[in-house]
């Protein structure tokens, strides 16, 4: 689908797939990719004009189930799927989806608690290198990390930890017909991984002119090399804790002016290295980007900037649309493990009074999103249809 044509969908005359609607499941979005070969897109908002969070966005593809209560929907939902650890990687806009992700577990848990962050000094943007460095390579890692700008101030990485009760018998009998009681605590952790550019360089590993032996284990270490942060996260950091969930938010933004080829070849590399390292035991969802607003960006050196005559919502959604082409084969295999989620150009299109800075949202957003995230993702989990 060329651009144009997307151009026109956004504008009201989005094709419709021929599916029956029912609940938004991955399995119902496998379908709408293979008869419209892109993300599910034509919906409507519905809620306060108070800027709650009690703002719902109901799809014209599926529709979701509000109605139930949202802590007992989210404790089966993770009773269910035995959810141990979620990721976020990428940008300012990734963190505060995480932020949303992190609110979202804590409704339902006992306690949360924040375990660690990057201590960026004087709100710079050099990379923390103690929070990296922590575990069995500490000493290695040390020596042979390197760190470089990451060009955002607002991008530092977080982790914490939710203790919460697992469904009680009356939960767990409605998901799995046990009709015993059990409950039992459980815990949840969540990280966010920053990145900037698709290929950040902000952490990686030069190839080591000699050995090293490790302290903690008295073993020979030989060469370490990871050429961007993707590779170093992939590759070494999640080494031996994968996530049970990850989340990624590419930093289309951050790369929205550049030549789309080398974005394309860029993005390409990324999930070549993600397939590479992650287990496909992880469920990964690519998030794509939303809209940016001109009316009311900050910024005034970039307002209505155009570049081959397209404004930075038109390159978002080119990016976006580059993006889905990647990973298109991974999306229609049932056993990738690899998802997606809505357009989130049009799903954000007449959200411009939620846009804080043209590039930002309003907290509202980040949490109607996750919120939708979940209601896709447990549904797909209750009806097997991921």
């Amino acid at each position: 689908m060329d651009l144009i044509h997307r151009m026109a969908n956004i504008l009201g005359r989005e094709i419709r797939p021929s599916t029956r609607l029912g609940l938004c499941t991955h399995g119902v979005f496998r379908k709408y990719y293979e008869e419209v070969g892109y993300l599910p897109s034509d919906g409507q908002w519905l809620g306060r004009n108070d800027g709650s969070v009690e703002w719902k966005y109901q799809s014209n593809v599926c529709c979701f189930q509000y109605d139930q209560p949202e802590s007992a929907f989210m404790r089966q939902c993770f009773t269910r799927a035995e959810i141990g650890s979620i990721v976020t990687i990428g940008d300012s806009n990734a963190q505060r989806y995480w932020l949303a992700l992190w609110r979202s577990v804590r409704a339902f848990s006992k306690d949360c608690r924040i375990l660690g962050s990057e201590r960026i000094i004087n709100n710079g943007t050099q990379p923390d290198l103690a929070y990296y460095t922590k575990g069995s390579h500490e000493y290695l890692y040390e020596k042979i990390l390197t760190t470089h700008h990451r060009y955002c101030r607002g991008c530092g990485a977080s982790n914490g930890k939710c203790l919460w009760q697992t469904s009680t018998g009356l939960d767990n009998a409605s998901i799995s017909g046990d009709s015993g009681h059990h409950s039992k605590s459980a815990h949840i952790k969540l990280e966010h991984l920053p990145m900037t550019m698709i290929l950040s360089t902000s952490l990686r590993f030069l190839i080591l002119p000699e050995t090293f032996r490790d302290k903690k284990t008295s073993s020979w270490i030989y060469n370490y090399f990871a050429q961007s942060s993707a590779e170093f996260y992939f590759k070494y950091y999640l080494d031996g804790r994968y996530p049970d969930v990850l989340l990624v938010f590419l930093p289309l933004n951050h790369v929205k002016f550049l030549d789309a080829r080398r974005v394309q070849l860029d993005i390409k590399t990324f999930h070549a290295l993600l397939k590479m390292y992650i287990p496909r035991s992880t469920k990964v969802f690519y998030m794509p980007s939303f809209m940016e607003f001109e009316r009311t960006r900050k910024n005034t050196f970039w307002n209505n900037k155009l570049v081959d005559g397209l404004l930075a919502w038109q390159r978002i959604d080119r990016l976006n649309r580059i993006l889905y082409d990647v990973i298109e084969e991974d999306l229609l295999n049932v056993s990738s493990g690899i998802y997606s989620f809505f357009d989130l150009i049009d799903m954000s299109k007449d959200r411009q009074r939620w846009s804080t800075d043209g590039v930002h949202m309003e907290r509202v957003w980040y949490s109607s999103v996750i919120r939708s995230f979940w209601h896709v993702y447990c549904n797909s989990l209750f009806n097997k249809m991921f």
